[in-house]
């Protein structure tokens, strides 16, 4: 029998890298008037995959962003749940947990960074059926330039078996908030990491290059052409 889906999002942090270029949070810096978190959330809401959504915020942004919610016409309806960001992408997350510990049932639960706006539907769903079979799951996509390795002598990298990994990152939510509550190691730079660590089943699902992280300035001018081109 199917669980229930939750998604957590991420859209806590300052976005240090671009800040002094853009003077705002990256995932409130707005695209055709529009705050760059609500792309992925509108996203999300739209598949009408998930139960309950979980926004994890800075707490001085929380009136924001519920300003912003109350105006966006597909959050309507939808069933938020409110949590705290903390020190690391780690802490956030496991605020995001904690946040869903009295839920009564099993679920799955799909974690994104709201600093991927674009999130194709389809790749929700191949990340659902995945789900089914195994207690995490991680979009990713293969990488076709060369890799190089910085140092005293610069050395290429395999690539053949080499893929970027994106989010959102699909778990058995009892299984992965075991891992955090026995111990997590705070240098792991995604949650699939500590699946792994973990050994909880696993499998890769095929993403979609649409999916980058808006980190540098760079990546924001990108994501805003794509984003007015349509």
């Amino acid at each position: 029998m199917n669980k229930d889906n939750i998604a957590l999002l991420l859209l806590a942090g300052n976005g240090q890298r671009m800040f002094n270029d853009i003077h705002v949070k990256k995932q409130f810096y707005q695209i055709e008037g529009k705050e760059l978190f609500l792309y992925s959330l509108d996203s999300l809401i739209s598949a009408k995959l998930f139960k309950k959504i979980v926004l994890v915020i800075d707490k001085e942004d929380e009136d924001s962003v519920k300003r912003i919610l109350n105006k966006d016409a597909l959050t309507k309806g939808q069933t938020f749940i409110f949590a705290y960001g903390g020190k690391d992408r780690n802490a956030s997350v496991f605020n995001g947990l904690l946040a869903l510990k009295e839920e009564k049932n099993d679920f799955t639960l799909f974690i994104h960074d709201s600093a991927r706006p674009l999130l194709p539907l389809e790749v929700l769903i191949r990340l659902e059926k995945a789900s089914l079979d195994y207690d995490a799951i991680t979009p990713v996509i293969p990488i076709h330039d060369s890799l190089i390795r910085d140092g005293k002598n610069i050395t290429y990298i395999n690539r053949d078996q080499a893929y970027r990994v994106l989010t959102p990152q699909v778990f058995d939510y009892r299984k992965l908030m075991d891992i955090y509550e026995k111990g997590y190691d705070s240098h792991d730079t995604d949650d699939y990491m500590k699946a792994l660590k973990g050994g909880l089943s696993h499998t890769l699902v095929r993403g979609d290059a649409s999916m980058f992280k808006v980190t540098e300035i760079d990546d924001l001018r990108l994501i805003e052409s794509i984003i007015k081109k349509f």
